[in-house]
């Protein structure tokens, strides 16, 4: 199984496992590690925690637009400090 699908999987089955009582979760657990291959314990925590938002991307925003950067591609940068050119 693919891990987008898997992903999936895991959001469609998350609510039902939330609101089921202890047999039915046994139930729903053992399909959810069949069909995934998550082990019990990885499967449990998957399950248990609530789902996250999209990541942003860590680190300070870039400082060049989108075209300032197609710009700068082409520009011709001096060599670095301290190397030997030759």
């Amino acid at each position: 199984m693919v891990y987008q699908s898997k992903r999936e999987y895991l959001e469609k089955i998350r609510n039902r496992y939330a609101r089921a009582g202890r047999k039915y979760k046994q139930k729903i657990l053992d399909e959810f590690c069949t069909i995934c291959g998550y082990h019990r314990k990885h499967a449990i925590r998957l399950l248990r925690q609530q789902p996250t938002a999209s990541r942003h991307r860590p680190g300070p925003a870039s400082l060049y637009t989108d075209d300032i950067k197609a710009i700068l591609k082409y520009l011709p940068f001096p060599p670095s400090i301290g190397q030997v050119s030759g």
